[in-house]
C-alpha cells in the first residue's frame, strides 16, 4: 500500500493542477502569478541522524539576515563555505567538515532564507547567492566554496559579483534554469503562455534574468579552479549539466560517479576526500607562493 505521505502529495498535486487549470481559464496572468509564488516557495525536510551528528561538533551562530550558520574549526584558519541547494540545508554538506578541519581549514555552513533554520517560507537562487555573500562578509576572503545542486548557481553568481573565493567545488550542479521552469510548467499542467509568463515574473521578482544567472556563462571570466562531482544517474540535476559546466569553464575537472544519485554523493568518502585534497592543494600553493616571495 502506498505511504500516506505519497497519497497526500498525489492529492495535493491533483488539486494544484485543477486550480491552475481553473485560473488559466479565468486569467492566464492570474495563473502565472500563482505559479510564481508556488515556484519560489520552499519546504523544510527533517534533519537526518547523520546530519545531527555532523552538527554536534559545530558552533551555531546567526549571520546578518538573520541567517542560521554553523562553524567548525579554528578562528585563525582559512575558511571554506558550504552552500546547500534548493530546499536543502547547510548540514547536508556536513560530511566535508571534519576532513576539511583536519586539513587546516575553518568550515562554515549557512542556511539560506526559507531553508533549514533560517526564517522565511520562500527563497530564490539570488537569495542563496546573498547567503554566501553574508558568509564572505563575516569570514572572507574564502579559501574555497563547496556548493550542492542549485547552490552552484548561487555560488557562481556571488563570485561573479565580487565575492573573493580561491577555489570552487560543485557537487551535482543544477544549471538548466529555464529547463526547471519548463518542467515545473509540465508537472502542474501550465500552458506554454503561462509558463513563459512565469519565467518573466520570476526574473522580475529576483531582479536577474535566468541567462545572467546561468553559471555556464561565467567560467571564462572567473577562471578560478573548479572541480565538479556529478553522478551519471542523477535524477534531479541531469549529468549533462555537469558536463556542460565543465566544458564552459577553462581548466575545470569533472569527476563522474556511479550510483550515488543527487544526495548520497554528499557523504561519499571518495568524493569528500577528493574535494578536500583539491582545496588543500590551493592552500599549499598559497603557502609556497608566500615562501617564494619571502625568499625573493
Amino acid at each position: 500500500m502506498p505511504q500516506k505521505s505519497t497519497i497526500g502529495r498525489t492529492l495535493a498535486l491533483r488539486g494544484l493542477r485543477a486550480g491552475f487549470a481553473a485560473a488559466n481559464a479565468l486569467s492566464p496572468e492570474l495563473a502565472a502569478a500563482g505559479a510564481r509564488r508556488l515556484f519560489l516557495s520552499t519546504r523544510r525536510h527533517p534533519v537526518s541522524e547523520r546530519e545531527q551528528g555532523y552538527l554536534q561538533g559545530a558552533r551555531r551562530l546567526d549571520l546578518r539576515g538573520p541567517l542560521a550558520a554553523w562553524v567548525w574549526g579554528k578562528e585563525e584558519a582559512p575558511t571554506v563555505a558550504l552552500l546547500h541547494g534548493w530546499e536543502g540545508r547547510g548540514s547536508q554538506l556536513g560530511a566535508f567538515a571534519a576532513p576539511l578541519v583536519a586539513a587546516g581549514f575553518r568550515v562554515v555552513a549557512v542556511d539560506a532564507p526559507g531553508h533549514g533554520d533560517s526564517p522565511g517560507r520562500s527563497s530564490s537562487l539570488v537569495a542563496l547567492a546573498e547567503a554566501l555573500r553574508r558568509v564572505g562578509e563575516r569570514f572572507g576572503p574564502l579559501a574555497g566554496v563547496i556548493a550542492h545542486s542549485a547552490g552552484t548557481v548561487g555560488a557562481v553568481h556571488s563570485i561573479s559579483h565580487g565575492l573573493a573565493v580561491d577555489r570552487l567545488v560543485c557537487v551535482a550542479p543544477g544549471v538548466d534554469l529555464e529547463g526547471y521552469v519548463g518542467e515545473f510548467g509540465r508537472i502542474f499542467g501550465l500552458s506554454t503562455d503561462v509558463t513563459r509568463s512565469l519565467k518573466l515574473r520570476i526574473e522580475r521578482h529576483v531582479g536577474v534574468t535566468m541567462r545572467e544567472l546561468d553559471p555556464r556563462r561565467a567560467g571564462e571570466d572567473l577562471r578560478i579552479p573548479l572541480l565538479i562531482f556529478h553522478d551519471r544517474m542523477d535524477r534531479e540535476a541531469p549529468f549533462s549539466g555537469g558536463e556542460a559546466l565543465a566544458r564552459s569553464w577553462p581548466g575545470a575537472r569533472l569527476i563522474a560517479t556511479e550510483g550515488l544519485g543527487h544526495t548520497r554523493i554528499l557523504w561519499d568518502e571518495k568524493v569528500v576526500s577528493a574535494a578536500t585534497g583539491f582545496l588543500r592543494e590551493g592552500l599549499q600553493r598559497e603557502g609556497a607562493d608566500a615562501a617564494a616571495l619571502k625568499v625573493g
